[in-house]
C-alpha cells in the first residue's frame, strides 16, 4: 500500500474547493505537504496525520482531517473495473476468518460463512448508524441493481472484520448498519441508490458537497460510500477527528458531526489476499477515531507502523514500519490491541485513558448512547493500582491493586517503595496496607511488580503523600513486660523497657516515631536518659535490658511535625538490700536424638528479692553444660540471654548421650547477693553417627619383611547418604614374630582415603579400625596375611 500517488490524483485534490458540510467548512490542501502553512502541522503535531484539515464554521466545533488512503498493491485506480470483476469480489471477510482461527479465536459458524447478513439491532433505523450508499454520476451507467448485493456482501465483511477484531480480547462487536429486514430473521445493510450530479467525483470534498445537497448530513450517521467511478486517484479517502480524549462518549469520532467515507470502484470488495485488507473497514475505521498520532504506535498521517494491521501501512507519517504481529493479522484491527482497538483495554493504557474505537455507538455492543462499550476478556495482564491518599504517617494506609488476568494465568506481586521505612502488611497480596514512619512526612511512590505465569510483568507506580494535620498519641510505658506502679527488682538487676504509642483518634500503635525512656534518682534535679528506641510496625518500642537502679521510670515520644511530645505515666523502682534468690528452669524438645542434629533448650529464668514476689530475670545470661558418662568433670555447651519476660531458648548439638544442666552464675555486690542457681538434670540419649571402613591388601602371601600396602575408604553417614569422613585416624595392627604385632597410624584424605605401608614378620590377621571421636561409631575390619 505504499505504491506512488498518481498525478492525476494530486491535481484532483489540489484542485479542491471549501465547500460547507454539516456546519463545517472542508478546506484541502496539497496531499501528504504536512508542513504547509494552514494544515496545522506546524501548530500541533496532532494535526500532522491530516491530508485535509476540517476547519468548522461554527465556532467551537471541532477541527477535523480526511485521510487519503494508497491502493492495494496491484491496483490501477485509473481502470474502470468490469460489473463481472466487481461481481466475484467476496470483500474481507473470508480472510479475517482466516486470520482470527490462525490466532486460536473461535469463530461461530454463522459468522465464518460469507453472505450479505449483519446483525439486526431494534428498528433498523433509529440510533447512530453507519449509511452504506451506492453512488453514480448522472453522466455513467447505474449499475445498482447488479452490484447492491455484492455492496451488501462487502458490508457483512466490514462487520466480519470488526466483529473477529473485538473477539480478540473476548468482545463481540458489530457495524449498527441502517438496515432492511430480509423477511427470515435475518438483516443486510440499506444500501441506498444515490445519483449525483456529473463531475462530483473529482474530489473527496465535492462527493461529500454532492450527498449534502441531497440531505445526508445527519450527526448520527456514517455514510459509508461506494463510488462508482475511476481515474480520480482516490482508493478510499475517510473524515476522522484527530482528537484521542476525552476517553468518554462525547469524543467528536462519536456521533457529534456527520462523517464520510469514500472507496471507489477499483478497491471495492478487497482482503481476499495476503496482502490486502477490506478498504471499506480500513476507511469506516477512520470515521470511529482511528490512529490518532499519540497512540503507542501511530504516524503523524494516521495510520500505525506495527504490522500486520488493517490500519497500518507505510504512509509517510515519519515511523518506520515493525513486523510486530503475525501477517494474516492484516485483515483485522490493531495488533496487539494497544492502538486504537480493544473491548479489554488494560488498566492504565493508552485505550484505557483515551478515545477507543471499541465504544464507539455507532457499534452494536459499544456505547450506545452511555458509558463505554461492553467489557470483553483480558488477553494481556493488566491493572491499575489505587492508594488512601492522603496517608497518615505512622499509620497503616490502604493501597490496592485491580488486576486484569488472562483465563488460566496465575500471578505473583511483589510490593516496594521508595522510602525504606515503609512496610507492608503483606508484601505479595493484592489488597494491603502499607505503613511509613510518623517522623517522616515527605511524599514518596509505592510500586507493585506483577508477574503472571506466562511470564508477562506489569509494574504500577503511585505516589503516596501524608497529612499534615497534628495527632495525638499515648504511650503505655512498661517495665519486663508489666505496667505496675511498683517494680522491684535484685541488686545489679535489668529490666526491658517497652512503650506502645497509640494514635488516639485511631486506636491503632503509630510506627516510627522515637522514644526516650527517662529515669529520676532521688538526688537528681531532672530526668536523666535511660535509652532510646524507635516504634516498630505495631506501635512498639524496646530498649535492651538495661541496668536498672533506684529511680522513677517513664517515657516521652519525640516531637514530630505533626505529633507533639507526650509523656507516659512513672514506675516507682526499688531495689531491697539482702540476698536475691533465683531460680532457673530447662527442657529440651527432643531427649533421644542423633549425633549433631539440632536441639532446642528453652527455660525461664527468675529473681526472688529480699520482701518481693517472684518476678522474671531479663537480660541475664544462662550457661549449658554437659557431662559425659564415666567422666566427673562439666563441659560447656552454649549459652543465652533472657528475654524481658525471663525466658530463653537456644539450640544446641550434643555428639554423645550426657548429662545437661542449665546455669545461672549469679552476682555478688556490697550491698547483696545474686544467689546462682541450677537446673534439674536433662538426660540426653544420643545415637552415635554410622560409618564404614573398607581395606584391602597389595599383596597377601609374601616373604617376612617385605612391604604390604593397605588401602581403603572411611565414610560417614549424612542423612539417608554415606559420605567421605577426612582428616580421621585409622589405625593399622599386624603380625610379628614371636607372637608380637606392630601398630602404624595412618589418616584420611580429603576423600576419605587412607593407605598405609606395613612389614609382617608372621602369618596373621592384620586389623585396620577406626577409632571414634565423640559422635561417631567406631569401624574396623581384618585381613589375613601369609608369610611364605
Amino acid at each position: 500500500m505504499n505504491s506512488p500517488r498518481s498525478p492525476r490524483r494530486l491535481v484532483a485534490l489540489l484542485a479542491a474547493t471549501t465547500l460547507a458540510i454539516g456546519g463545517v467548512a472542508v478546506s484541502v490542501s496539497t496531499l501528504a505537504d504536512h508542513s504547509r502553512e494552514g494544515t496545522y502541522a506546524d501548530v500541533s503535531d496532532v494535526w500532522a496525520q491530516c491530508d485535509e484539515v476540517i476547519v468548522p464554521a461554527e465556532p467551537g466545533a471541532p477541527q477535523g482531517c480526511a485521510h487519503a488512503d494508497e491502493p492495494p498493491m496491484g491496483v490501477d485506480l485509473d481502470k474502470y473495473v468490469p460489473t463481472s470483476v466487481l461481481e466475484e469480489r467476496e470483500g474481507g471477510a473470508a480472510a479475517a476468518v482466516a486470520a482470527a482461527e490462525d490466532e486460536g479465536i473461535p469463530v461461530p459458524a454463522e459468522v465464518a460463512a460469507v453472505s450479505d447478513e449483519v446483525e439486526c439491532d431494534g428498528d433498523g433505523t433509529s440510533g447512530f448508524r453507519t449509511q452504506a450508499i451506492y453512488m453514480v454520476t448522472a453522466d455513467k451507467p447505474n449499475r445498482y441493481a447488479d452490484l447492491a448485493d455484492d455492496i451488501q456482501q462487502w458490508a457483512a465483511g466490514v462487520d466480519t472484520v470488526f466483529n473477529l477484531s473485538a473477539a480478540k480480547t473476548g468482545g463481540v462487536r458489530n457495524v449498527r448498519y441502517v438496515t432492511e429486514d430480509n423477511g427470515d430473521g435475518t438483516c443486510s445493510a440499506k444500501v441506498l441508490n444515490v445519483t449525483v450530479p456529473a463531475g462530483s467525483f473529482a474530489s473527496f470534498n465535492s462527493s461529500i458537497a454532492a450527498l449534502q445537497n441531497l440531505g445526508y448530513n445527519n450527526p448520527n450517521r456514517k455514510y459509508l460510500m461506494w463510488v462508482d467511478g475511476s481515474g480520480f486517484g482516490i482508493c478510499g479517502i475517510a473524515v476522522t477527528y484527530p482528537y484521542s480524549t476525552p476517553a468518554d462518549q462525547s469524543n467528536p469520532n462519536n456521533g457529534l458531526y456527520p462523517q464520510y467515507a469514500r472507496t471507489d470502484a477499483p478497491c471495492w470488495g478487497q482482503g481476499g489476499t495476503a496482502t490486502s485488507h477490506s478498504v471499506e473497514a480500513h476507511e469506516l475505521a477512520h470515521t470511529m477515531g482511528s490512529v490518532f498520532s499519540d497512540a503507542p504506535h501511530g504516524t503523524n498521517a494516521g495510520h500505525c507502523y506495527d504490522e500486520s494491521d488493517t490500519m497500518c501501512y507505510a504512509d509517510g507519517g515519519g515511523k518506520a514500519m515493525q513486523q510486530i504481529c503475525a501477517t494474516d493479522q492484516e485483515h483485522l484491527l490493531d495488533c496487539n490491541d494497544d492502538d486504537y482497538f480493544s473491548t479489554f483495554p488494560t488498566g492504565g493504557s493508552y485505550l484505557d485513558t483515551h478515545w477507543n474505537a471499541a465504544d464507539s455507538r455507532f457499534l452494536i455492543g459499544g456505547g450506545d448512547g452511555s458509558g463505554g462499550g461492553s467489557s470483553g476478556v483480558p488477553t494481556k495482564l493488566g491493572g491499575s493500582m489505587t492508594v488512601n491518599n492522603p496517608a497518615v504517617a505512622g499509620l497503616p494506609t490502604q493501597v490496592a491493586l485491580s488486576l486484569e488476568v488472562p483465563a488460566g494465568r496465575t500471578t505473583t506481586i511483589a510490593w516496594t517503595s521508595k522510602r525504606r521505612d515503609c512496610v507492608f502488611a503483606d508484601r505479595t497480596a493484592v489488597q494491603t496496607t502499607v505503613t511509613c514512619d510518623a517522623k517522616n512526612l515527605s511524599a514518596s511512590t509505592v510500586t507493585a511488580t506483577v508477574t503472571d505465569s506466562a511470564g508477562e510483568t506489569i509494574v504500577r507506580t503511585i505516589p503516596i503523600t501524608f497529612s499534615l494535620t497534628p495527632r495525638t498519641v499515648a504511650p503505655t510505658f512498661k517495665i519486663d513486660g508489666s505496667d505496675a506502679a511498683a517494680y522491684v527488682t535484685c541488686v545489679g538487676g535489668k529490666g526491658v523497657l517497652s512503650a506502645k504509642v497509640v494514635d488516639q483518634s485511631t486506636g491503632v500503635g503509630v510506627k516510627g516515631i522515637g522514644v526516650t525512656f527517662r529515669k529520676l534518682t532521688a538526688t537528681a534535679l531532672k530526668p536523666a536518659s535511660a535509652g532510646t528506641a524507635t516504634t516498630d510496625v505495631n506501635g512498639v518500642a524496646t530498649s535492651k535490658p538495661v541496668s536498672m537502679v533506684a529511680a522513677k521510670y517513664s517515657v516521652a515520644t519525640t516531637l514530630t511535625k505533626a505529633i507533639p511530645s507526650v509523656a507516659s505515666s512513672e514506675i516507682v523502682v526499688t531495689i531491697p538490700s539482702g540476698d536475691c534468690a533465683t531460680a532457673v528452669t530447662a527442657e529440651v524438645d527432643d531427649d533421644t536424638t542423633n549425633a549433631g542434629d539440632p536441639v532446642t533448650v528453652t527455660g525461664t529464668l527468675s529473681r526472688t528479692p529480699t520482701g518481693a514476689d517472684e518476678a522474671p530475670a531479663a537480660g541475664e545470661k544462662v550457661t549449658f553444660w554437659y557431662q559425659y558418662p564415666g567422666s566427673t568433670k562439666w563441659t560447656t555447651a552454649g549459652s543465652a540471654t533472657t528475654l524481658g519476660d525471663g525466658t530463653y531458648s537456644a539450640v544446641i548439638k550434643p555428639l554423645g548421650t550426657a548429662t545437661l544442666q542449665a546455669r545461672y552464675a549469679g552476682k555478688v555486690s556490697k550491698t547483696g547477693i545474686v544467689v546462682a542457681s541450677t537446673s534439674d538434670d536433662i538426660s540426653l540419649t544420643v545415637t552415635p553417627r554410622a560409618t564404614e571402613l573398607t581395606s584391602a591388601l597389595s599383596a597377601s602371601t609374601v616373604t617376612a619383611g617385605t612391604a604390604v600396602i593397605v588401602t581403603g575408604k572411611l565414610t560417614q553417614a549424612s542423612g539417608s547418604d554415606m559420605i567421605p569422613f577426612k582428616s580421621s585416624r585409622i589405625t593399622v595392627t599386624y603380625p610379628l614374630v614371636g607372637g608380637k604385632t606392630g601398630t602404624l597410624n595412618v589418616t584420611t584424605n580429603t576423600t576419605g582415603d587412607y593407605k598405609a605401608t606395613i612389614k609382617p614378620t608372621a602369618s596373621g590377621t592384620i586389623t585396620i579400625k577406626y577409632v571414634p571421636k565423640l559422635g561417631w561409631a567406631e569401624a574396623s575390619g581384618t585381613q589375613a596375611v601369609t608369610i611364605s
